[in-house]
């Protein structure tokens, strides 16, 4: 969960599931978002113990079905922490040395583009992405938490910015450069490729599962800050 990943999602949701509204997703998606903060609320205050779900699992049905719990989600987090390493050369870097090279009539900084949205560069910028979100947690908490904020900072940085990039410069305009710089006609981008106005509630009604899954990642909060572990 994080505040820059709205924008990636907001992307991928309006994709997967054409008809949807997505504001309207976060309406559905609310009640059975609140009944799991519950669950989470009432489990940490019941068990006020660093573990989360294992400790919770373990004592509610058995500690092997706990380990087992512990084990999934461990696992599933490396997959997506490795998912997401990934896109930061194909989705980040490699779309702004693009642009970087469109606006500067540069070669060169194409040529960066291509290489490093290509395997094998965008492998290796992921595995050291992935070693450096990994480091952290071996060390001291304190230090590991200055860390984290330190990636807050800089991602609610980044966000205004580009909230503020985006209103910064009108439609016109920028329909204009977009004319300019990428020899294309946006009208007709937009007719051939754009989505269908209007939504449905089917669409809306799917989509609101995704929004919720979304979400998740205020739960972990209570993994180390449930208390200490007990002797």
């Amino acid at each position: 969960m994080g505040i820059g990943f709205s924008f990636l999602y907001v992307f991928f949701a309006a994709l997967l599931y054409p008809g949807v509204n997505l504001p309207l997703t976060a309406v559905f998606a609310l009640v059975p978002g609140i009944i799991l903060s519950l669950v989470y609320y009432y489990f940490t205050v019941a068990m006020p113990r660093t573990g989360g779900d294992f400790v919770w699992t373990s004592r509610v049905f058995h500690p092997a079905i706990g380990f087992l719990v512990s084990f999934y989600i461990t696992f599933t987090g490396l997959t997506i922490l490795g998912t997401v390493a990934g896109w930061v050369p194909v989705y980040g870097l490699g779309p702004m040395f693009a642009a970087l090279a469109i606006t500067n009539s540069n070669p060169s900084m194409l040529s960066l583009a291509t290489t490093v949205s290509s395997p094998p560069t965008s492998f290796i910028i992921g595995v050291i992405l992935v070693t450096v979100f990994v480091l952290p947690l071996f060390w001291r908490p304190k230090a590991a938490f200055r860390v984290l904020w330190i990636l807050f900072i800089l991602t609610v940085i980044g966000s205004l910015v580009t909230v503020a990039a985006f209103f910064s410069t009108p439609n016109p305009v920028f329909v204009a450069n977009f004319n300019l710089l990428s020899g294309m006609n946006y009208a007709n981008a937009i007719s051939k490729a754009g989505l269908a106005p209007g939504f449905t509630l089917g669409m809306t009604l799917t989509g609101s599962i995704f929004t919720m899954l979304d979400f998740i990642g205020f739960n972990f909060s209570a993994y180390y800050a449930g208390g200490s572990q007990e002797g």
